[in-house]
């Protein structure tokens, strides 16, 4: 059941709402333009790339305050953010990292689904997994499920600089 499923994963809005979740400051432009990326119909991904401890989870987590505080977009008000790693929670279950999106489908029941939004923190962290360069795929990928990812710069330079229209 989901609510199974939401123990077996970090709820970040819990987290939030007892004040656990740290604040990012000076970030009103990033987060606008997440909830823009997260709006849209199609490639409503966000990948947050940056230097390590450059802010990239702390400003993925700090949507959840947002959340906890109704200071977001009408239709993702009563949206959770969960943070996710189900790479390594179902690693026996993906045998290819495109099977991701129905995989999340799969667990989190596809009917509602559009009562979350996922994070995958430090994708880089899945290459125990897959191929990062497959792994990141997942986060460039068309899908109706909002999803935002966090990588850091030596990850994405790596995969991006064999990915011409990432790089760009």
């Amino acid at each position: 059941t989901n609510n199974q499923v939401e123990k077996d994963f970090e709820n970040i809005n819990q987290m939030a709402e007892k004040g656990k979740i740290r604040r990012a400051v000076c970030v009103d432009e990033i987060i606008s333009e997440i909830f823009t990326v997260l709006l849209r119909h199609d490639y409503n991904n966000v990948m947050l790339i940056g230097g390590n401890s450059s802010g990239k989870t702390t400003i993925a987590r700090h949507i959840a305050n947002l959340i906890v505080e109704r200071n977001v977009p009408l239709k993702l008000k009563n949206r959770m953010l969960i943070n996710i790693d189900i790479l390594k929670k179902y690693a026996n279950l993906v045998a290819d990292p495109k099977t991701y999106p129905h995989l999340i489908k799969t667990i989190f029941n596809a009917d509602k689904l559009n009562k979350y939004i996922f994070l995958i923190d430090n994708i880089g962290d899945n290459l125990l997994y897959f191929d990062y360069r497959r792994v990141m795929e997942i986060c460039t990928l068309s899908t109706d499920i909002p999803l935002i990812c966090t990588s850091s710069e030596s990850y994405f330079n790596k995969f991006s600089a064999s990915t011409p229209n990432l790089a760009a």
